[in-house]
């Protein structure tokens, strides 16, 4: 129970994280673009086709990249916190199920025929055990 519990919290510490650096490749694809556009405006002679623009296009089709790899696993830690949660349910109930069970066993270890509130009923044979 403490470990499934202790697995969910790094997960969601991980999904912190994880949302953290995605939100950190907004405004290096913002200004690679913005230059990209920049660069787009330009006329006549001063409008080329460089190096430059070539890094800039791949730089964006970098951090576009990087932005798709961190939401898949964004949404892969969504997933497995999710089963996660499901599982500590379950094991929350099997342990008062398990619980309930032993008191009842401890309950009925203790039952005899003389224990208060033990009713016999007429035509109910007794088994003999030889």
């Amino acid at each position: 129970n403490d470990k499934m519990k202790h697995k969910i919290n790094d997960i969601e510490l991980k999904q912190r994280e994880v949302e953290r650096l995605l939100s950190g490749t907004e405004k290096p694809l913002h200004t690679a673009q913005k230059n990209l556009y920049e660069r787009e405006k330009r006329q006549g002679i001063d409008l080329v086709h460089d190096n430059v623009e070539q890094e800039l296009i791949r730089e964006v089709k970098t951090i576009e990249l990087s932005q798709q790899k961190l939401r898949q696993m964004l949404k892969r830690l969504n997933s497995q916190n999710a089963l996660n949660l499901v599982s500590l349910h379950e094991l929350e109930r099997d342990a008062e199920d398990k619980f309930h069970a032993h008191v009842l066993d401890s309950a009925a270890l203790n039952i005899k025929t003389t224990s208060w509130d033990i009713n016999f009923y007429e035509s109910i044979e007794n088994v003999d055990n030889t």
